[in-house]
């Protein structure tokens, strides 16, 4: 792949490049969710890192569209969305991982009945550590109430609530005409907030990328648009939308460094 010269990934390429680590993208669908997991295979793979990818969400399976399962390190999907089968996938996704000394990003798509019933037959956080997995949970949310309460409730339940954690605020489902400060007033000001984050909750702002919608019409990675690789109709993301992406990468990469999360991803 093309290196990113204009992005400083941390740590080196040198450095910790064996580290495994389970992400588990929890809470509702359609918060971008499935965007931060792009970008931390896509950091990860550009420092010379090993990352799988389950792809559990049939509905929107953008990861699949994006790593097809047939390519070479695509992204492995479940035969139906039976919950026997997405049960199948994390079992045999996490193995390979271990197997294979990688990193795993997994998706649902907000299918957390998954996770609801491993939650029942085993700790995930201390099978995730006992095969040598740094456990690592993702929740990201607009600032409508209910997907925040929604993580509330995942947060509360304990069924995957390890020590590293991070919610991501993602400034693009801010409505037009509101500020994100405003938007997520309400979010931020719950009082449940303080003691997520005195139990090791990061909170990472996501700024909005305007050229996002042709990033994804052109069926191109963020990585791949910034560089100039070429999208399903056989042209590059144009100049000007390109240097929007980079800059994007550039203010999320400081987001997740300033609340010392950067060195957790995969």
């Amino acid at each position: 792949m093309d290196t990113i010269e204009s992005i400083t990934l941390a740590p080196a390429p040198d450095v910790e490049s064996s580290r495994q680590v389970l992400v588990v993208r929890m809470g509702r669908g359609r918060t971008g969710g499935t965007t931060v997991l792009d970008v931390m295979i896509q950091w990860a793979r550009v420092a010379g890192r090993r990352v799988l990818i389950a792809d559990g969400d049939l509905r929107n399976s953008t990861l699949s569209s994006l790593y097809p399962p047939e390519a070479a390190n695509g992204a492995m999907k479940p035969h139906s969305d039976d919950l026997d089968d997405m049960k199948d996938l994390f079992t045999t996704s996490l193995s390979k991982a271990v197997q294979a000394k990688a990193s795993l990003v997994v998706d649902f798509g907000g299918g957390d009945r998954v996770l609801f019933e491993y939650g029942r037959e085993v700790s995930l956080v201390e099978m995730a550590e006992g095969l040598g997995m740094q456990p690592l949970a993702l929740y990201v949310t607009g600032p409508d109430p209910d997907d925040f309460e929604h993580i509330l409730s995942l947060w509360t339940s304990g069924v995957f609530r390890p020590e590293r954690s991070i919610l991501v605020l993602n400034e693009h489902l801010v409505p037009s005409g509101r500020s994100p400060q405003g938007a997520f007033r309400y979010v931020l000001g719950r009082p449940e907030m303080e003691r997520m984050a005195d139990e090791g909750l990061r909170i990472v702002v996501m700024p909005r990328l305007p050229s996002m919608q042709q990033v994804r019409e052109a069926g191109l990675s963020l990585v791949d648009a910034m560089v100039g690789k070429l999208g399903n109709k056989g042209v590059p993301l144009d100049p000007v939308r390109a240097f929007m992406v980079k800059s994007w990468f550039r203010r999320l990469e400081a987001a997740f460094a300033e609340v010392g999360a950067l060195e957790w991803l995969p």
